[in-house]
Order: structure tokens, then C-alpha cells, then sequence
């Protein structure tokens, strides 16, 4: 997948190197035709098929979803819940930046797409529309609660079925970890930035610890119920995840050591710390690290201080250029305690790597954690999966428990929309050539936050090592074969 995107990308920007201008009125009329058809395809009632893939592969239900690329909705379960074309609608959001924004109104009313409809008046398209929206998104919230509370009693239940008498202490450490995470509704009293800067751009969902807490954006709300389950059991995951459980938690949030950032809580534990010698899932962290599982890497003590190493002698030889032209000066303290906070950050990864090597803020990686997460949601589903009685219904469970993976990281479907949108506007809007090379360098070296920590692990790989891994899963499908890595038990 990574080579094929980043081939398509080059080839787009050639094509578009080679368009003739465009004026601004076929650029207008081009963005009409994209938001005409999309719009027409939204209305559409019909529940659709669970499609089918002839194996059990990210890739091969990517290139199914991308018959339908053209469309606002990818999937449509027979609830009528809906997964949004994510990657169509920011395609045409970057055309319509081109031109200047010249459509202030959606191109779908739909505020469980375009949230700032729960919002504000303006865009809900008046004082009565926004007071149904409202009202719409407390009805969601209370179904998604329904669903929470199904997921937390399924991997309570998992994770019962795994007690023993050596474990029964940590096993129940974690089943008091899980009773007590609640569901908190996004914030959506305020401006769209404030729910923006909670995380929810687009459909999505998190765990906070601090909160204790699970989060689930009004984006992701009208999803199917198997959506929404997945969602939820892989953010349950982080509460008891190989980085959590090295930390007590207290009323007021987990017990972090000093050297960890991150607010400070003082006080009795409610849950001691689990390290991985006593923890339960010991084996299923061992495995996840394995090539033919999802070969998790984590960056040994030796290399992550190496890394220390080639930072501080990268800054020496900078600040040794700066003092041949100035002259060493009054920055000599300011060096020296620059020096020594290297010092400081060799010796945290040598006191705290054994017990903390699974933590993003000491390696630099969240990897093993969002794989764990993963695990957690496959083992609730597939047991969810073996209480469905009809074929058809654990089919459709077992596709849409994904769907949020198709409507935002195929790289088909993005292809197929930015070819459409780029058509539709001959070529002319260099800021999509860009969202395209953006989304291929993502899919080549996956995702990083804001401090550098790689987040998650490629989405094929995480979908076929993982989910399709289960062959409950698989044969709900009824697909055969794939990528699917070894089970982790």
C-alpha cells in the first residue's frame, strides 16, 4: 500500500504540473458538479449491502469501498446508521478553499458529519433546525451510552474468563479499573474550535486518563452500533494498557512518577500498579511484538539513549559554530545547563526503562499500547460476534465494527476522490496536490503527535494482524485467507 500511494501521488502532480489555468468560474462550476452529485447521493435511502471481500484484507475491502467513492456515504448499515466519506468531503473541502470558500452552507445537512450544525444557528440553518440537531444529539447519546455499557460488561467478562489463582489480584485490579471508567459526552456548548481542541475534527473517540473517562465525537455518534462498540472496547483498552497499569490511580487520576509529564496526583491508590512480570497479559505483549504478529517495535534502552547521544553532539557542534562567529560570550551557563539536562535525560531511561519502556513519554512510541487497545476490541467482538444468531447480521457486526477505518484511511477511496475532484476543477488547485502528498506520507511512515511520538501503527497492518486475525471475524466475513498474522492468545 505504501509504495502504490506514494507512485499515485507523484502522478497526480505531474498530470495537474501539465493542466492549463483554469477560471475562476469553471473552477466554481467544477466544485457545483462534486457537491450536486454528492448531495443527490446523500439522499439516497436504500440500506446497503455488507460488501464482500475475497479475503480477509484492509486493502481488498478498501478496493470495494472505492466503487462508491464518488458518494457522500461509503456504507450504510440497515439501521439506516451511516459512515461518512471522510476522505471525499476534505477533498472537496481543499477545492473549495481555492475558491475562496464560496460555499458557506454544507454541501449535506447533516450535523453528525459537519458537527459546528449542532452548534450554531447559522449553519444548523436556523433557531429551529438547531433545536432539533440538539435534541437529535442527545437521543445519540444516550444510544451510544446503551452500547457503552453492553462493551464494558463484554471485556469484564473477557477478562474474568482469564482469571486464576496466581493472577486473581491484578485481574481484578483491572476489572476495578474498567468498572469505574464512565462515558463523558464531548463539550458542544460552545464554539466549534472549543470541540476542535477536544479532539474531534472528524469522527473519532479517546480515553482520558485523567478523566477516567471514554469520549466519543459527535462525528462518530451515527455510526453503526459495531462502530461505535469497536471504537469504545479499543479506548477501554488504554485504561489497563501495558503503560497504564505501571501507574497507580487514585480518585483523582493515575499516580505518575516525577520524571513523567502529565498532571500530578498526590494521595491513597485506589488500583496499585501492575508491572509486566505480574501482569495477566504478559504473553499477548510478548506476541504483539513478534514478526508474525504486528511486530511491534520498541526501542531498546541502548538505542534511545544513542538517540540522547546524537542530540546533544548535533546541539554541541551548533553552538560550537555560533561561538567561532561571536564568541563564547554569556552563553556559556546557559550551554552548560543545556549539557546537563541531557545528563538527566540519559540517566531517566537508565533508572526507568525496565519498568517503563511501554510508555510513549519515555520511548517515544505509543505503538504497543494502541496494539494492546486493538487486541482488547478484537477479543470483545469476536465475542460479541458469537451471540449473533443470524449469518447476516454477524456479517454486517463484524464489516461495520471497521467501517470507521474505511471511511478515513483507505487509501483507495482517497485516490478515487482526489481523481474526482481534481477532474471536476481541471487540475487547478495546487492545495489538493498537497493534501494528497500529506496523506501518502502519512500512509509511508504513518502518524506522529505534536511532541514526535509515533501514535499508532499502520492502519492495514493493525486490520489484518489484529481484527481479521480473529477467526471469528473471519467467518462472520466469510472470507478466506489474507494477511491476518498469528493469534495472539
Amino acid at each position: 500500500m505504501k509504495k502504490t500511494l506514494a507512485f499515485m501521488a507523484i502522478s497526480l502532480s505531474a498530470t495537474s504540473s501539465m493542466a492549463q489555468p483554469v477560471s475562476g468560474t469553471a473552477l466554481l462550476q467544477g466544485i457545483t458538479q462534486v457537491r450536486t452529485a454528492l448531495k443527490a447521493s446523500a439522499g439516497a435511502s436504500a440500506a446497503c449491502e455488507t460488501p464482500q471481500s475475497n479475503t480477509c484484507e484492509f486493502n481488498g475491502y478498501c478496493g470495494k469501498m472505492a466503487e462508491k467513492a464518488s458518494e457522500f456515504y461509503l456504507y450504510r448499515d440497515a439501521e439506516g446508521r451511516t459512515v461518512p466519506n471522510v476522505q471525499m468531503i476534505g477533498a472537496l473541502s481543499m477545492a473549495e478553499f481555492c475558491a475562496k470558500n464560496p460555499f458557506p452552507q454544507a454541501v449535506v445537512q447533516d450535523p453528525f458529519v459537519f458537527a459546528d450544525q449542532f452548534l450554531s444557528e447559522e449553519r444548523a440553518g436556523g433557531k429551529e433546525q438547531l433545536k432539533k440537531n440538539r435534541a437529535l444529539l442527545k437521543q445519540s447519546e444516550k444510544r451510544v451510552v446503551k452500547i457503552f455499557d453492553d462493551m464494558k460488561t463484554r471485556v469484564i467478562r473477557m477478562l474474568e474468563s482469564r482469571r486464576t489463582s496466581a493472577n486473581a489480584a491484578a485481574i481484578d485490579n483491572m476489572i476495578g479499573r474498567i468498572r469505574t471508567v464512565t462515558y463523558k459526552p464531548a463539550d458542544t456548548d460552545g464554539a466549534y474550535g472549543d470541540l476542535a481542541m477536544q479532539g474531534c475534527t472528524g469522527p473519532n473517540g479517546y480515553y482520558s486518563p485523567d478523566d477516567h473517562a471514554i469520549t466519543v465525537c459527535p462525528q462518530s455518534l451515527n455510526m453503526p452500533e459495531a462502530s461505535l462498540f469497536s471504537l469504545m472496547a479499543h479506548e477501554i483498552g488504554h485504561a489497563f494498557d501495558p503503560c497504564t497499569m505501571t501507574m497507580g490511580r487514585n480518585k483523582d487520576g493515575l499516580v505518575t512518577p516525577d520524571w513523567m509529564e502529565g498532571r500530578r496526583t498526590t494521595g491513597k491508590e485506589t488500583f496499585a500498579p501492575v508491572f509486566m512480570e505480574q501482569n495477566p497479559f504478559k504473553s499477548v505483549v510478548s506476541c504483539l511484538q513478534k514478526p508474525d504478529s504486528l511486530n511491534v517495535q520498541i526501542p531498546s534502552a541502548k538505542q534511545l539513549i544513542s538517540d540522547v547521544d546524537k542530540f546533544e553532539q548535533d546541539l554541541k557542534n551548533e553552538m560550537g559554530e555560533m561561538e567561532d562567529l561571536q564568541g563564547e560570550g554569556e552563553e556559556a551557563p546557559a550551554r552548560d545547563a543545556t549539557m546537563a539536562r541531557f545528563e538527566d535525560e540519559r540517566q531517566k531511561i537508565k533508572d526507568n526503562y525496565d519498568k517503563f519502556k511501554y510508555c510513549s513519554s519515555l520511548t517515544k512510541s505509543g505503538h504497543i499500547a494502541e496494539a494492546f487497545s486493538d487486541w482488547i476490541a478484537a477479543e470483545a467482538i469476536a465475542e460479541k460476534i458469537k451471540e449473533i444468531p443470524e449469518s447476516s447480521k454477524k456479517k454486517e457486526f463484524a464489516f461495520a465494527s471497521q467501517s470507521h477505518f474505511y471511511g478515513t484511511s483507505c487509501p483507495n477511496v482517497l485516490q478515487a476522490s482526489l481523481n474526482k475532484v481534481s477532474s471536476a476543477t481541471k487540475g487547478s488547485c495546487p492545495e489538493l496536490q498537497e493534501f494528497m502528498k500529506s496523506q501518502a506520507s502519512a500512509a509511508d511512515h504513518g502518524s506522529k503527535d505534536i511532541y514526535g511520538v509515533d501514535t499508532h501503527p499502520m492502519t492495514d497492518q493493525r486490520i489484518d494482524r489484529i481484527y481479521y486475525g480473529k477467526p471469528e471475524v473471519r467467518e462472520a466475513l466469510g472470507c478466506k485467507g489474507g494477511n491476518h498474522g498469528q493469534a495472539c492468545k
